[in-house]
């Protein structure tokens, strides 16, 4: 099912829906780098994650907590 017809946040009506997982480790391979003025500037190519625990499901748009976990998530779209 597609988020954005089950998911309508209750605070601005925004319908994207993000999960925010803390104490993760990512991966991405460098595939360029470049010399500016203030700096190096990388480009990534394939990311991957290692670990991390969920810590909640908010809107994208406004940063509305609506669950902290799958069972919460699943309450709140009334999938149970």
């Amino acid at each position: 099912m597609q988020v954005d017809k089950v998911f309508t946040c209750p605070q601005c009506s925004g319908h994207r829906l993000e999960e925010v997982v803390v104490g993760v480790i990512s991966y991405s391979e460098v595939t360029e780098i470049k010399q500016t003025d203030t700096g190096l500037i990388c480009e990534y190519g394939e990311t991957t994650h290692d670990e991390g625990e969920l810590a909640r499901y908010q809107c994208l748009d406004c940063g509305h907590v609506v669950a902290e976990s799958e069972d919460d998530l699943a309450e709140f779209l009334k999938l149970k």
